[in-house]
């Protein structure tokens, strides 16, 4: 497995851009900026969650670690995508986030469904499942 993007804080990403392998992007990475969501997000073969948060958030603080429990069994077939929405602002505007947490589910690029708030394991199981079919 090979290390996460250099700027990351989550060593469990498979694959970072730039790298010659074709394989998606899997695992749990923290977006940097916009290029690096282009790059890693909206460019990715691989079904992705991005998990809009603040840090100031409580239920932010709650979501966060549900969804990288239920990431434990997807590490190699989906990748979580951290979007801090402050220092991000842009990515947030783009995405019409009004409220935090706020993941969307996107495959290929495109957006296939969207959640806010927080939402129990078994919930982001069947957000998980409707990407991987």
């Amino acid at each position: 497995m090979r290390d996460a993007h250099p700027t990351s804080r989550h060593k469990n990403v498979e694959n970072f851009p730039g790298s010659s392998s074709t394989r998606p992007e899997c695992g749990i990475t923290n977006i940097q900026d916009a290029v690096d969501f282009q790059n890693r997000v909206l460019k990715n073969s691989a079904p992705v969650l991005v998990d809009f948060h603040a840090t100031w958030c409580a239920p932010c603080k709650l979501l966060g670690p549900r969804l990288e429990a239920v990431m434990q069994t997807h590490m190699k077939s989906v990748l979580l995508a951290r979007v801090d929405i402050d220092k991000n602002d842009e990515l947030a505007a783009k995405y019409e986030i009004s409220a935090v947490p706020t993941v969307i589910a996107m495959k290929n690029g495109q957006e296939i469904s969207r959640f806010t708030g927080l939402k129990e394991k078994e919930f982001i199981e069947k957000v998980i499942a409707s990407l991987t079919v």
